[in-house]
């Protein structure tokens, strides 16, 4: 009897301490829902989410976040754009130059890029001798691309292809420098709250919203600064091939059509080997055919040999 109220005495101890635990638990959680409640305040605090904005506001386009709310404004450096202001365009584009040497040309390409304000960021040289072949790809400021284009066009003697490109990415920065200020709001109001927790479990609790939020910012930041780069320098890329690799007049054109009528006769000889490999089972009964017919034909002669003729 001894041993087992002594066993009930610590079972109904240990259940009472997971009691209080939980209880003490809930209340960190309603203390900090309530906190960070939209448009609702605590009686130590401010809120940590600023009330949403108007609904025409959006309709106007303004800016707005995956939070639905207007943040106040977290300083000079995040002021959003006017709409009078220069729009942000991604501008790419590619050149397909014929050259009388790859090697200078490609020399002369950075020395042009840099002319510009801008840099190389990736080139490649293949081939040797006449059937050198190159691809090149530049950087230069976006108000230089137009200028860019003349002069790499200058140094080929032939230009095959000219192709450019924009994309508006106005919009998209605008609604990303809104999310910043927001989440960089939240982010201070998380900190505040942070230092007015009162136990373990506010603690804990309301350090994983202040990493989470930061880690959103950190991601948005980058995807800015991606888009901003993108669209201060814009993108070319240069292929470029000797006048021996590319061929001129009617000996290009002799030169073309070898190489079509080589293409062609490739693919002749692959469909054949393609349907021989996928019809294989119809081999065995063309050759069991073939010797029925043979045999047949061979019976009818004979039949036809050993018959007397008609008087």
């Amino acid at each position: 009897m001894p041993k087992t109220t002594s066993w009930t005495r610590a079972a109904l101890g240990t259940l009472l301490a997971i009691a209080l635990l939980t209880t003490s638990g809930c209340a960190a959680a309603e203390r900090i829902a309530r906190d960070v409640k939209p448009g609702s305040s605590s009686s130590g605090g401010t809120s940590l989410v600023a009330p949403a904005p108007p609904t025409d506001a959006v309709s106007k386009g303004e800016a707005s976040n995956s939070y639905g709310t207007g943040a106040p404004d977290a300083g000079p450096s995040s002021t959003l754009p006017s709409q009078d202001a220069a729009r942000l365009m991604i501008r790419t584009g590619s050149m397909d130059l014929v050259v009388k040497s790859v090697p200078d040309a490609v020399q002369s390409v950075r020395d042009t890029t840099s002319a510009l304000g801008g840099f190389v960021s990736d080139s490649s040289l293949n081939g040797s001798g006449d059937q050198q072949t190159a691809q090149v790809t530049l950087r230069v400021p976006s108000n230089k691309l137009d200028d860019a284009i003349p002069r790499l066009k200058s140094l080929a003697v032939e230009v095959r292809t000219v192709s450019t490109s924009s994309r508006d990415v106005t919009e998209e920065v605008t609604d990303i420098e809104a999310s910043l200020r927001n989440l960089r709001s939240v982010e201070v109001q998380y900190t505040q709250l942070l230092g007015r927790a009162t136990n373990v479990n506010e603690v804990l609790q309301v350090q994983q919203r202040l990493d989470q939020t930061r880690l959103q910012i950190d991601r948005t930041e980058a995807r800015r600064k991606v888009l901003a780069s993108q669209a201060d320098l814009s993108t070319l890329s240069v292929s470029m091939r000797s006048v021996a690799v590319a061929g001129t007049g009617r000996l290009a054109a002799i030169e073309q059509a070898w190489t079509a009528s080589l293409h062609t006769l490739d693919r002749l000889i692959t469909g054949t080997i393609v349907a021989v490999v996928f019809f294989w089972w119809l081999i065995p009964l063309a050759l069991i055919a073939l010797w029925v017919g043979l045999r047949d034909a061979r019976r009818h002669r004979a039949a036809k040999a050993a018959t007397p003729p008609a008087v």
